[in-house]
Parts: C-alpha cells; sequence; structure tokens
C-alpha cells in the first residue's frame, strides 16, 4: 500500500506542472481567468502531492 502511494504522488508531483504547460498551450485563446483558475487546479493538486510526500517521509 505504501508503495503505491508513494508512486501515485511521485507521479502526480511530477507531471501536474508538464500537464499544466501543456494545458494552457492549447488553450492559447481563453480569458485570462480561465487560466488563472486552472493554475489553482493544478497548483492545488501540486500541493496535495507535496504534502503527501511529507506525510510519507513523517510516517
Amino acid at each position: 500500500m505504501n508503495n503505491n502511494l508513494t508512486i501515485a504522488l511521485s507521479l502526480l508531483f511530477w507531471l501536474t506542472p508538464i500537464a499544466l504547460t501543456i494545458h494552457l498551450a492549447l488553450k492559447k485563446s481563453e480569458s485570462k481567468t480561465y487560466k488563472k483558475r486552472l493554475g489553482y487546479i493544478y497548483g492545488s493538486l501540486w500541493a496535495i502531492a507535496c504534502l503527501g510526500y511529507g506525510w510519507l517521509f513523517i510516517q
């Protein structure tokens, strides 16, 4: 269980910024508000992965 969680958090941590970059590149014509919301969503996913890493290392 712990190993699977570590792999999932690793993928989320490393792929979230890449996915955000690709998503923003594809949606160039969208409004600034849309892009800001998108950044918040991807940023929160990245923060969850980061906190999950911290939680795994504390245990």
